[in-house]
């Protein structure tokens, strides 16, 4: 199993956007205060965008992960859930 992890005060930096054929899909850059930042994935969180918008802190569920694009890998976050 793979584990979850909370956080709070997490905020997206300006770069929050729904993907997909239908816009069920979540994408964000997220950081907490000072810190360096991750890119963020939210599969069928598409509708949760409203919570992301103007720097306002939310919560979030997430597990760590592996992203591979373009054969260059890194870290990214995949969201559980937001409030």
């Amino acid at each position: 199993m793979t584990p979850v992890f909370t956080t709070e005060n997490v905020f997206d930096t300006g770069y929050a956007k729904t993907i997909g054929q239908t816009d069920e899909h979540l994408k964000l850059f997220v950081k907490q205060s000072d810190s360096e930042g991750f890119g963020a994935i939210g599969f069928g969180l598409g509708d949760k965008l409203k919570i992301t918008k103007n720097r306002t802190p939310f919560e979030m569920a997430f597990c760590i992960d592996e992203n591979e694009y373009k054969g260059e890998v890194s870290i990214q976050l995949r969201i559980k859930d937001l409030k």
